[in-house]
């Protein structure tokens, strides 16, 4: 088959895997509804894993998937949104 597009969800968990710069880069929410919610994703990648590894479970063996969208990034006091691209196969 084809590559398929996604649409993961801007929030996410702090606590996922991110390299120290990413971390720096986060922006954690004071109120957030839920702690897997808490924080603005800094990367498309940690969600597209996710959901590899849900397929896998189900026993997906062929997956080729991508997304372009925004990610959240601090810098001090100042704050971005630039548009990523990321793909896994």
């Amino acid at each position: 088959g084809g590559w398929q597009e996604l649409q993961s969800h801007s929030l996410v968990s702090p606590n996922a895997i991110l390299e120290e710069k990413e971390k720096k880069e986060q922006v954690v929410l004071r109120s957030p509804r839920a702690p897997e919610y808490a924080a603005l994703r800094v990367s498309l990648l940690p969600n597209h894993i996710a959901v590899a590894a849900r397929a896998f479970r189900d026993g997906i063996r062929d997956i080729a998937i991508f997304e372009v969208g925004p990610v959240y990034q601090r810098n001090g006091d100042e704050y971005h949104e630039p548009l990523h691209i990321s793909g896994l196969c």
